[in-house]
């Protein structure tokens, strides 16, 4: 419920500026803090970032340490609003640069595929940047496109490349789950 009135929210907005902006709006709103959305220009770039509380990514392992954002969820979460700004305006948002948490993944290969861009470790907030450019573009569907994409969402987010030629979010999705039910099945080693 919470993503369908964010989106029904975004119809009156002139551009992609505007929408990402109210999309950090709502979150401010409706996660009270917890998680944040912000949009920030350098130059001729522009950053979209997420950014979560420390009480919301705690987990409590016993002695009671934060652990951030794993560079997994934060990959996905990235993937899907840019693939999601992308049909705001109708066409893929080119990406110069995701930034993800943590170290660099064993399967390193696959983030360059979802993403096809440089790829950063490390940081403290994840994020991808874009050329800002793509900020005056205006939104281009209306109350009847976003009825039809609101009936399927997000199945299309994950199906959608994210530029002709890339892979698709749920090409590595499916190869998650497949390797978590092939080692779900195993017993657990025992010393």
């Amino acid at each position: 419920g919470a993503f369908r009135m964010m989106c029904y929210c975004l119809l009156g907005c002139a551009n992609l500026a505007r929408a990402i902006a109210r999309i950090c709006e709502f979150h401010q709103v409706f996660y009270y803090g917890q998680m944040d959305m912000r949009l920030v220009r350098e130059g001729e770039s522009a950053r979209f970032e997420i950014v979560v509380s420390p009480r919301a990514r705690a987990v409590d392992c016993g002695a009671g340490t934060a652990v951030p954002m794993s560079s997994a969820a934060a990959a996905c979460a990235l993937s899907m609003w840019h693939r999601f700004f992308g049909w705001l305006v109708g066409h893929p948002l080119p990406l110069d640069r995701v930034e993800l948490s943590g170290s660099p993944p064993a399967n390193l290969a696959r983030y360059r595929q979802l993403f096809n861009c440089e790829l950063q470790f490390g940081v403290a907030i994840p994020a991808f940047v874009f050329p800002a450019d793509f900020l005056a573009y205006p939104l281009v569907h209306n109350e009847d496109s976003l009825r039809d994409f609101l009936r399927t969402a997000p199945y299309q987010l994950l199906t959608m490349p994210a530029d002709p030629g890339k892979q698709r979010l749920v090409d590595t999705a499916g190869r998650i789950d497949r390797f978590r039910r092939k080692y779900a099945a195993e017993p657990a080693p025992t010393s």
